[in-house]
C-alpha cells in the first residue's frame, strides 16, 4: 500500500522537490518518512485546491478552459460554495437549450419558434458579457470597501449604511410588485419614455449617454407596431410572430441595461469634480434608473401578449402570451440585480473621496 501511495504522489513529489531546489532532500527521508509525509501533503493539497485555482495565471487558466470548456464555470462554481451568480444560471439556462434543441429529431416538424429563447437572445445582444464584468467589478470593489471601512472615521461611513439600505430598501419593494397582478396590455408611449430616460440618465452626472437605452425602446416600439398592424397590413403576422418580436424586445432592454450599468459602474470610479452629483442623489438616480427600465419591460411585455390574444385564441397562443409575462418579470429581475451591483461602486468612489479630504 505504501508503495502504491508513492507511486501515485511521485509527481507531486518531483514538483516539490523542483520548486526547493533541494535535490538531496528526499535521499535523507527513509520510506516510512516519505510515504507519510506524502500522505500529509496530499491532504494539503486537496484542502488547498481552491486557494491552488485561485493562484492560476490567466495562461494556465486559458489552456485548460481549450481542454475543458467547463473548467471556468467548474472553478467559479467552487469559488462560491455551489451558489452561482446571475451570469453563471444565465450561461446554463442557455447551454442546456443549446443541448436540447441539438438533440431534437430532425424529422419532427417544429415551427421556428422552438428555436428563439430568452437566453440566447440575450447573450446575443452581449448581455451575458457585461453582466459577467459587472459582477467582477462589484466584487473587486466590495472587497476594496471592507478594507477601506476600517480606515476612515465611524462618522464617514453613515452614508455607506445609508446606501445599503436605501438600495435593500428598493430590492425588497421590487420583489413585492413582482408578487403583484400582470400588467394590463395597454398603449406605451416611446417618446415619453425616452424624455424621461434622458432625464435620469443626466441626473447621474457621468460621461455617459442614454443612446443605447433610448435605442432598444424606439425599437421595441416598432416591432410592436409591426405586430399590432391593423386587419388589412397583418397578413403574415401570427403569434409566433409576434412572441418572438416580444422576447426580442425584453432580451434587448435587458442587455441594453446590464452595459449601461457596467460602463456607469466603471465611470463612478474615476476621480470626480468635487462640484459633481452627491453619491445621494446618484444613487436615488440609479434606482430611478432601474425602476423606469422594468416598466418599460412590463407594459411591452403586456402590451406584446394583448397582440398575441387577439390574434389567436388557442392553447399555444396563450401559452406564448404567459411566456412574455414570466419573462418580463425574470428580465425585471435581472435588471434589478445588475442595479445592486453598482451599489459597492458608489460605495467604493464615496470612501476614496472621503479619505483624501
Amino acid at each position: 500500500a505504501s508503495e502504491s501511495k508513492v507511486k501515485e504522489a511521485s509527481p507531486e513529489d518531483s514538483q516539490c522537490a523542483g520548486a526547493s531546489g533541494d535535490a538531496t532532500f528526499l535521499g535523507m527521508w527513509n520510506m516510512t518518512s516519505l510515504s507519510s509525509a506524502l500522505q500529509e501533503r496530499g491532504s494539503e493539497l486537496v484542502s488547498g485546491g481552491l486557494d491552488a485555482l485561485e493562484t492560476l495565471g490567466k495562461k494556465t487558466v486559458a489552456v485548460l478552459t481549450e481542454d475543458d470548456p467547463g473548467f471556468r464555470s467548474k472553478r467559479q462554481r467552487l469559488i462560491q460554495g455551489n451558489q452561482p451568480n446571475l451570469s453563471e444560471v444565465l450561461r446554463e439556462a442557455h447551454a442546456q437549450r443549446e443541448a436540447a434543441l441539438a438533440n431534437v429529431d430532425s424529422d419532427q416538424p417544429t415551427s421556428g419558434i422552438k428555436h428563439v429563447h430568452f437566453t440566447g437572445l440575450f447573450d446575443e445582444y452581449q448581455g451575458l458579457v457585461h453582466l459577467e464584468a459587472l459582477e467582477l467589478l462589484s466584487r473587486q470593489c466590495s472587497a476594496r470597501v471592507d478594507v477601506m471601512r476600517s480606515d476612515v472615521d465611524k462618522s464617514v461611513l453613515a452614508p455607506v449604511k445609508s446606501m445599503s439600505a436605501r438600495f435593500a430598501e428598493e430590492k425588497e419593494r421590487a420583489e413585492q410588485e413582482e408578487e403583484g397582478e400582470e400588467e394590463e396590455g395597454g398603449d406605451v408611449d416611446a417618446e415619453k419614455r425616452i424624455a424621461l430616460l434622458e432625464e435620469i440618465v443626466g441626473r447621474l452626472g457621468l460621461a455617459v449617454t442614454s443612446e443605447k437605452l433610448t435605442k432598444v425602446v424606439r425599437e421595441s416600439d416598432s416591432r410592436l407596431a409591426t405586430c399590432n398592424a391593423t386587419d388589412e397590413t397583418a397578413e403574415g403576422i401570427t403569434a409566433e410572430i409576434v412572441y418572438e418580436e416580444g422576447l426580442r424586445s425584453l432580451a434587448q432592454t435587458a442587455a441594453a441595461s446590464m452595459e449601461f450599468f457596467h460602463k456607469a459602474a466603471e465611470l463612478i470610479l474615476l476621480p470626480q469634480e468635487p462640484d459633481s452629483v452627491s453619491i445621494k442623489d446618484r444613487s436615488e438616480a440609479f434606482l430611478s434608473l432601474c425602476d423606469e427600465l422594468c416598466k418599460h419591460i412590463s407594459s411591452y411585455a403586456g402590451v406584446f401578449a394583448a397582440c398575441i390574444n387577439a390574434l389567436d385564441s388557442s392553447d399555444a397562443a396563450t401559452t406564448h402570451s404567459t411566456s412574455l409575462f414570466l419573462e418580463a418579470a425574470n428580465s425585471c429581475s435581472y435588471v434589478q440585480d445588475a442595479c445592486q451591483l453598482v451599489l459597492p461602486a458608489l460605495q467604493q468612489a464615496y470612501l476614496s473621496q472621503a479619505s483624501d479630504h
